[in-house]
């Protein structure tokens, strides 16, 4: 990541440490992923043995398949627009009895 050495230059307490420079951590990693496409930041982050998740955008909540099988993205009937995708419930309990509407 380049330019964190000098957050960890210190005796042992690691926790203590990030959470006194947590400012500091965050602004370092949002520079650096920026500058990257998010592939290589999950390769790069994946070598190092880092636990990371890239975050969806709603264009990719709507291609996931899963999202889809969830109810997390459903089509709904709207008289005007079709059948366009809309958000799920959050959260999706399969056996109440919760459903989307276009009604206002």
């Amino acid at each position: 990541m380049g330019g964190i050495r000098h957050l960890t230059d210190h005796p042992p307490g690691t926790w203590i440490l990030i959470a006194a420079h947590a400012e500091a951590l965050d602004a370092i990693i949002a520079a650096w992923t920026r500058r990257l496409p998010a592939e290589e930041v999950t390769r790069r982050l994946n070598a190092a043995d880092i636990p990371n998740t890239r975050v969806y955008t709603a264009a990719d909540c709507a291609a996931d398949v899963q999202f889809r099988h969830r109810g997390m993205v459903r089509e709904v009937e709207d008289p005007l627009l079709g059948r366009p995708l809309h958000p799920g419930i959050v959260p999706h309990v399969s056996e109440g009895p919760g459903s989307t509407s276009t009604r206002c």
